[in-house]
């Protein structure tokens, strides 16, 4: 099929307004919101329904075109961008509808290409939170992409992570067959659980990252928004202390949707901005947001956080980075947002890890920055480690950028590259579970897990996508 005859078939799918091969076009999709940079597709689809999507998929199959699935373009590892030349480039933003709130199941069910802005928008409007209120990439993300990378963000503490939430899926297989995960199988059903149907199947999919099928719907719970809402913010002289108090407040959680751990780094960087000069001589922070039906019950959480954070010698302050943080998760704007204006290219290393490794890793993640001085003091704004609780054990972010006047330097994207990869290692090898994997961490990981296991995913990977056109270059497939 000529390129000709590839649009004329595309376009009789979608009609010519969604359909694009110009090259001004193809430009904005060759990278995502980090360093790393694809090559421009071929052509750019934007598909309106599950149904477009699989003729869309048939085409590409017969033709044997490789198809990047795409959502809000907020990740930063490289997972949403062509690997090769000649793809077609599936942007699924035009999928932004709710289909359904239903009050009685307790579930809302998406398409898979709405923002997390617009979603939570109109569950809070009804009196709804989805547990989970948004990834750290911003409220631009979408639920597709957030569900395809796994992500957590704010709520984890007592919620979990998006794929904690989700209850079932409508997706698009490789191979253009629409089908449902979770209790909507049963067709008498409403959407309400994930499990009882065999194997789990919702799971198949989840941080996927668009290898096995392209997510069109999401379906997840909803919760009653909170009544009473109440912050904390400890301060310590001992970063060991601080750790301390944060593992023994996860140990002991039940309503608080926030924990974070701020290190002495960390702590340092905050007290030379404007208004938190009263963090100077602090070496670690402990804080974040209590939600509960009730006043009560949420201070009565916190009088058990307060007594644990004065057994290790903590200072309450005024919260006003917890209250901060939470309002932020509930607003059109993001605090990554103004990060990234002012400090940069956002190259943090999210992961998860068991809650007893933070010591041990704080120690060796400073061990290997002072063996790589020289590139980080050169081409980095290294800020600290930050630490939230998920649930039983913890995510952890290396809080690092690239100042902007790097972007459009060779060299100094590749020395950047180049440490972002030892620094991937470093992390793996000290046990850190990734999440939002794409090219850049999977490149590294697909090499360090078990033969047994990738090979294990090569088999599903070709059992689902026989011709292999669905994100191909992922996870060393």
């Amino acid at each position: 099929m000529t390129k000709a005859s590839l649009e004329a078939a595309l376009n009789e799918i979608l009609t010519e307004r969604y359909v694009s091969n110009d090259p001004n076009v193809a430009i904005a999709y060759v990278r995502d919101t980090g360093i790393f940079e694809g090559f421009p597709p071929e052509e750019v689809v934007r598909p309106g329904s599950a149904e477009e999507v699989s003729e869309i998929l048939k085409v590409a199959n017969a033709e044997r075109k490789p198809v990047v699935i795409r959502g809000g373009g907020s990740t930063y590892t490289g997972s949403c961008v062509p690997l090769m030349e000649g793809t077609i480039l599936m942007d699924l933003t035009r999928l932004d509808d709710v289909v359904e709130i239903d009050e009685g199941a307790r579930s809302i069910t998406v398409q898979a290409g709405i923002n997390w802005g617009k979603m939570m928008t109109i569950l809070r409007q009804r009196g709804y939170t989805p547990g989970m209120t948004g990834p750290g990439s911003g409220w631009t993300a979408t639920v597709g992409g957030s569900a395809s990378v796994a992500s957590t963000g704010g709520g984890r503490a007592k919620f979990g992570g998006i794929c904690d939430q989700i209850l079932g899926l409508q997706v698009v297989l490789p191979t253009g067959e629409i089908i449902r995960t979770g209790s909507r199988v049963n067709p008498y059903a409403k959407a309400f659980c994930r499990y009882g149907l065999g194997p789990d199947m919702t799971g198949l999919f989840l941080g996927d990252h668009g290898i096995f099928g392209v997510k069109t719907e999401v379906t997840m719970r909803i919760h009653p928004l909170a009544k009473s809402v109440v912050h904390f913010e400890y301060a310590f002289r001992s970063e060991e202390k601080a750790i301390e108090t944060f593992a023994e407040l996860g140990k002991v959680n039940e309503l608080a949707t926030s924990i974070n751990f701020y290190d002495a780094d960390y702590v340092s960087y905050s007290a030379r901005r404007p208004g938190y000069a009263h963090l100077s001589g602090v070496e670690g922070e402990v804080l974040g947001t209590i939600t509960a039906q009730s006043e009560k019950l949420a201070l009565a959480q916190k009088e058990v956080f307060d007594e644990i954070a004065r057994k290790h010698g903590g200072e309450e302050l005024e919260p006003k980075r917890a209250k901060h943080a939470y309002e932020n998760t509930f607003f059109p704007y993001n605090t990554y947002f103004w990060m990234r204006r002012d400090s940069g290219i956002y190259l943090c290393l999210a992961n998860q890890n068991s809650a007893d490794s933070l010591p041990r890793v704080i120690r060796g993640y400073r061990d290997f920055l002072k063996a790589h001085r020289d590139v980080v003091d050169k081409y980095f704004e290294y800020q600290g480690i930050t630490v939230q609780t998920y649930m039983r054990h913890i995510t952890m972010s290396a809080r690092r950028y690239l100042p902007w006047k790097f972007d459009m330097d060779p060299e100094a994207r590749r020395i950047a590259m180049d440490f972002w990869t030892k620094e991937i290692d470093f992390f793996i090898r000290n046990g850190a579970v990734h999440y939002w994997i794409g090219k850049i961490v999977g490149d590294r990981l697909y090499i360090l897990v078990s033969k047994e296991y990738h090979e294990f995913l090569k088999r599903v990977k070709r059992a689902l996508d026989p011709n292999g056109i669905l994100n191909p270059g992922l996870f060393l497939l």
